[in-house]
């Protein structure tokens, strides 16, 4: 997945008869303001924090619904992905997801704030994370819990057919 910022490498792709391919965006956010979210009774929540790569833990919180796992949102120290100072207080998102059966009734929402809220609180300033663009059902989320796009990227295929 390359960045579409590098406009000069897309076009050496371009040029070699690449296409993009699953197109990507990072979004990112200040955990300076989180808002509150209300999650149906019948669901519990349970919150795991294991060492990090960082200073700061990983974060998995979970939604139960009678003891049985319905959705989770997992994230981790952006030190893992780069070793620079900056990234020790960045926590990176690498899974949102609700059971089919569960879906549309804010579960997901509810477990991606309350995952910022537990980010907070460990002292990370900033998350991120990335998703597809034609995934427009939680890029909708995304922006409405206050995510901005920082970038785009995409996959480059070739057909050998050809």
């Amino acid at each position: 997945i390359l960045s579409d910022k590098l406009s000069h490498v897309v076009d050496l792709l371009t040029a070699s008869s690449y296409t993009p391919h699953d197109g990507h965006l990072t979004l990112t956010k200040s955990l300076d303001s989180i808002d509150e979210t209300v999650l149906p009774k019948e669901i519990d929540i349970a919150i795991e924090k294991t060492p990090g790569d960082g200073k700061l833990p990983d974060i998995r919180v979970r939604a139960l619904h009678r003891g049985n796992r319905i959705g989770q949102c997992r994230s981790m120290s952006g030190f893992r992905y780069a070793d620079q100072k900056h990234m020790q207080t960045l926590c990176y998102t690498r899974f949102l997801g609700v059971d089919e059966a569960f879906s549309r009734r804010g579960i997901g929402r509810h477990l991606l704030t309350r995952a910022l809220q537990e980010m907070r609180s460990e002292g990370y300033d900033r998350t991120a994370l990335n998703c597809r663009q034609a995934n427009n059902r939680v890029l909708a989320l995304y922006s409405d819990v206050g995510y901005l796009s920082l970038d785009s990227s995409s996959a480059y295929v070739k057909d050998l057919g050809k």
